[in-house]
């Protein structure tokens, strides 16, 4: 009686790798195609947010923009900070940690260019049990220290839903499309 026995999987040939250094895994079959657009987009998805309520700029407690100091940072860059603060605060306690997070930049000798507080806006899925949340931009000059302190802040903090820090190559001072401006 024979038995039946399945041919073995076909093993497709190693493609050559790309570079010629013996460590180096990566061949050009793992850098083609979807696989490798996926590797190059961001970690992020822009979504259009719905406008609930109309967006500010702050700086403090004012309502208009202060524009830092050109010559403040010596040797920092420049950067961009979103953040969503949980909608549980009143309008005071979100001031108040806006305010600390702007005093916390200038205290390490630092600049902010730009500061806008969007309001309570409603999130595209539930974060943290969260439906909405209150979205502000900030662009600041600032050096590693200054920017390590930072994102410590903004993740101990527990009011502090999500944010995200981008790296800018020139200070953006201009209102943002949120407020109108383009």
């Amino acid at each position: 009686r024979a038995l039946c026995q399945a041919p073995p999987p076909r093993r497709r040939p190693a493609a050559p790798p790309l570079c010629a250094m013996s460590a180096c895994t990566m061949s050009a079959r793992a850098t083609s195609g979807a696989r490798a657009a996926a590797l190059r987009r961001p970690a992020h998805t822009s979504r259009r947010l719905r406008a609930a309520q109309p967006a500010r700029a702050v700086a403090g407690a004012d309502a208009a923009v202060e524009v830092g100091d050109e010559g403040a940072v010596a040797t920092g860059r420049h950067y961009e900070v979103c953040y969503l603060l949980s909608p549980d605060q009143s309008q005071e306690q979100l001031q108040q940690h806006i305010v600390d997070l702007k005093e916390m930049i200038e205290g390490k000798g630092g600049a902010i260019h730009r500061l806008e507080d969007w309001g309570r806006r409603p999130l595209a899925y539930a974060i943290k049990g969260k439906m909405d949340a209150n979205y502000v931009l900030m662009n600041f000059e600032a050096d590693a220290d200054a920017l390590a302190e930072f994102n410590t802040m903004l993740n101990k903090n527990e009011d502090v839903i999500r944010f995200m820090v981008f790296s800018r190559k020139e200070a953006i001072s201009e209102p943002s499309p949120m407020l109108g401006g383009l």
